[in-house]
């Protein structure tokens, strides 16, 4: 196992304790998801988690919100329809999802930030230092999750038990380190309908056992 630290910042960029101006809502948990295009992997990632919660109550699904956006994008970008296949073939909804642009306010209002490779981790913490905390590639949060420490707090709500969990995830993330090559999920556009199907499974993997290990679902 391979030693691995936080993502590196530049000296100038190291502003983490610095306040988060936009303030994500009260009594709400959002997951973000983040990959290049958002056309592929964190749409799917979005859409498959979307379906999994809908077993919540109305109560508790309510105060989850799952999106995602893409780093190098445009808005309006239809999803890739053999990603979306997939999609269906895991059984989530995935007709009529388009890009977005990751931008400050979409960042700044989410709980936890899931990106597909260690690269994109990187280049979203140096985008907003602020997020360093809540940063996490999806296999990476999924991982900590499954083998570590769980959170303690049924008396609080899903959200804020959510919240504790990044939290609790954030500082314990050394302890479950792997190779980079571990942490990432490829980018399958263009490259066929195996790959495509390989990367929906390693998405779905990493999708379910936040599922179980956050919502018990």
């Amino acid at each position: 196992m391979g030693s691995h630290s936080s993502p590196s910042l530049p000296p100038s960029s190291r502003r983490s304790s610095r306040p988060i101006p936009e303030i994500v809502r009260a009594g709400s948990f959002t997951i973000l998801f983040v990959c290049t295009g958002n056309i592929c992997r964190s749409p799917l990632a979005e859409r498959l988690l979307t379906s999994k919660l809908a077993s919540l109550g109305d109560d508790d699904r309510g105060s989850i919100r799952v999106e995602s956006a893409g780093l190098q994008t445009a808005n309006g970008i239809a999803m890739d329809a053999t990603a979306a296949r997939e999609g269906l073939r895991l059984g989530a909804q995935t007709s009529g999802v388009k890009s977005r642009v990751l931008d400050r306010p979409i960042s700044m209002k989410a709980n936890v930030l899931l990106t597909m490779t260690r690269e994109q981790q990187i280049d979203l913490v140096k985008r907003y230092p602020v997020l360093l905390r809540r940063t996490f590639t999806v296999r990476e949060f999924a991982r900590i999750l499954s083998f570590g420490p769980k959170i303690e707090a049924e008396s609080e709500t899903i959200a804020r038990r959510s919240i504790l969990t990044v939290e609790k995830a954030s500082t314990i993330r050394s302890s479950f380190a792997v190779q980079a090559i571990d942490d990432d999920i490829p980018d399958p556009y263009c490259k066929g309908d195996a790959m495509h199907r390989h990367v929906a499974d390693m998405i779905e993997i990493a999708v379910s056992t936040m599922v179980s290990e956050m919502f018990a679902i």
